[in-house]
């Protein structure tokens, strides 16, 4: 598989039931692939575009996102505004 198109439309989409033990992993982007390639899964289907993966479904996992430290918030507010172009009425103050 090689992921083509835009980065919006290259997707992963988890289905599972209650009925049964093993999910369906339906991914077309490279970096899940290559990462159930590297924990041993194999490809059910594996086209130009996308691949189809069945996995226990015990692997599947849903977690609350850690807390982050009012440190941690600080300097990654810190660093976003370091990134950010200067905006329009700065650029203009300036010149």
């Amino acid at each position: 598989m090689k992921a083509k198109g835009p980065k919006h439309e290259r997707e992963t989409v988890i289905v599972f039931n209650d009925e049964e033990d093993m999910a369906d992993v339906w991914t077309a982007s490279n970096r899940t692939y290559q990462k159930l390639l590297k924990l041993g899964y194999e490809p059910a289907e594996d086209n130009e575009r996308s691949a189809t993966f069945k996995i226990a479904k015990k692997c599947v996992g849903l977690r609350k996102p850690k807390p982050i430290s009012e440190n941690r918030r600080r300097a990654l507010e810190q660093a976003r505004s370091k990134a950010r172009p200067p905006s329009e009425e700065n650029r203009l103050s300036v010149q």
